[in-house]
């Protein structure tokens, strides 16, 4: 704005002002392209308060919630001064209510990671605040997130000739799981988008319309699970597999070998395990892993995403895991059959499917950074026709604006230009119904309140090669005034008109009274 002003006006004196407090985490000199035809002044504010604490994130033990469990949130906390604080508390909301209440001691320029346990007792979604107590400076003592709660997870098991007993005993009696099994030949494709994690159990042969359904479906964000059949068409299954750019299953291996090794790094064996030993001859002679009998070999170039969760003594995947789209496909080796693997009845059966269905849950950013880019939000399988519009409101005061949005392939995306400029949560809405809640937070990174000294910004103008920048110094004087002089120079014709007074006056004087 100043350079298009300073351009219009075609005065050669140029002179640009820029007033700031010039916080050391915000302020960035690499990011100024000075105009060499124009005086740039810095002007320097010095904060009377620069002692902070702040919340400065939040995030969950695991990113899917359920009813009955507890859920550990963690906080950090920052202290951005040299006073030490003790027995400060934090308190969480959710949807309103009081929820958990926590304390903490925080050192100077240091922070902290409280833990926060609680229990859901109703599914839906959740509008959570953190606060804390910290006079004067009260922007960031407030952290907005919001996230779902599951009732029960959809779980489609699709098979080719009779229903697998293993599937069924652990989907079908755990009531965290809303379980079907349904035979392909009768299957409806239209209700695959309904469930959020799907099994092929057994299938001979994979068509490929299914696979095209399929395809749709990984790719709006579901999870999907391949158990081949015992004995599969191998062209139709390379077909599926090329389809995802994947592991291509080969000819029976039916020598029998052990699973030595684990991906325990990978979010699906997190809190699985309570101690992993190193070293690989030890984890094949410590620990009882599933073993394959008999095992499709999987083939795969090292241009294609796979990533190996589970593998065999030699070498061969027995489970590994595909991102496609928004979701993920899971391909195991060998077929739920006790004829070929003993995973069916092994520990490690429980707990793998079990991570599978949680992790196939959609995933949503817990909130939003204020101004820091533009937003866009997907909703799946929503559509708008006609002259209707989205809404987004903010809950705590019902002010609301209708954002832009775009028809895709899979629904429709809203996107946010910097509409929002205060913290807080907010909901889309279509004709009246809340459909997605969001919580935008103010950008934690203007919370450090440390400041840049003069000697600090001379030597940035300096690193930087600014030869046209200065700082502005008012020694001492009201800055309207130093910039009066700066721009008229001093102004001595007061002065000048009280001496020709004061000299008129003493010449009155001696001519009355010279002798």
């Amino acid at each position: 704005r100043q350079g298009d002003f300073l351009a219009e006006a075609g005065s050669e004196n140029r002179v640009s002002f820029l007033v700031s407090d010039f916080q050391k985490s915000i302020t960035g000199f690499d990011e100024i392209h000075a105009d060499t035809s124009s005086n740039i002044y810095l002007v320097p504010l010095m904060a009377e308060q620069s002692d902070n604490i702040f919340i400065d994130s939040c995030w969950f033990e695991n990113p899917v919630h359920q009813v009955q469990q507890q859920t550990k949130l963690f906080v950090r906390i920052r202290n951005v001064s040299g006073t030490s604080y003790e027995k400060i508390p934090v308190k969480l909301s959710v949807n309103g209510m009081q929820k958990a209440l926590a304390s903490f001691d925080l050192g100077p320029d240091d922070f902290v990671d409280i833990i926060i346990p609680y229990t859901h007792h109703e599914p839906g979604r959740k509008m959570a605040k953190l606060e804390i107590s910290d006079y004067p400076i009260v922007y960031d003592d407030h952290y907005y997130f919001s996230y779902i709660v599951r009732d029960m997870i959809p779980v489609l098991s699709i098979y080719d000739r009779e229903q697998n007993p293993y599937l069924q005993s652990f989907f079908g009696n755990d009531s965290a799981f809303s379980y079907k099994s349904m035979q392909v030949g009768r299957l409806d494709y239209s209700n695959l988008q309904s469930h959020s994690f799907i099994l092929l159990d057994q299938l001979s042969r994979i068509s490929s319309g299914f696979t095209q359904e399929l395809s749709k479906f990984v790719d709006k964000g579901g999870s999907l699970a391949v158990f081949p059949s015992t004995d599969i068409d191998l062209q139709s299954y390379q077909a599926f597999t090329s389809q995802f750019d994947a592991s291509l299953y080969s000819k029976l291996d039916s020598i029998e070998s052990r699973v030595t090794d684990i991906n325990i790094r990978h979010p699906l064996f997190n809190d699985v395990f309570e101690e992993w030993p190193s070293g690989r001859e030890q984890q094949g002679s410590n620990i009882d892993l599933p073993v394959a009998l008999k095992h499709y070999p999987m083939q795969y170039s090292s241009l294609n995403m796979t990533e190996s969760l589970m593998t065999l003594g030699n070498d061969r995947d027995f489970l590994n895991i595909v991102p496609f789209g928004k979701g993920k496909i899971y391909f195991f080796a060998s077929p739920l059959d006790d004829r070929f693997t003993n995973l069916p009845r092994h520990a490690l059966f429980v707990p793998l499917l079990y991570r599978m269905a949680l992790l196939s849950q959609a995933l949503y950013p817990l909130s939003y950074t204020i101004g820091s880019f533009i937003v866009r939000i997907e909703l799946p399988d929503i559509s708008i026709t006609g002259d209707k519009v989205f809404k987004v409101r903010k809950v705590e005061n019902g002010n609301e604006f209708i954002p832009e949005h775009r028809a895709t392939a899979s629904g429709t995306e809203v996107i946010l230009h910097q509409q929002i400029s205060s913290a807080g949560h907010y909901a889309i809405s279509k004709e009246s119904e809340d459909i997605q809640i969001l919580s935008f937070n103010y950008d934690r990174r203007e919370s450090d309140l440390t400041l840049m000294g003069e000697d600090e910004i001379e030597d940035m103008i300096s690193a930087f090669g600014h030869n046209n920048i200065s700082i502005f110094s008012s020694l001492g004087k009201p800055v309207s005034q130093s910039i009066q002089e700066l721009n008229e120079g001093i102004q001595l014709w007061k002065l000048f008109i009280i001496f020709v007074l004061i000299f008129l006056a003493a010449e009155t004087i001696l001519l009355r009274l010279w002798k």
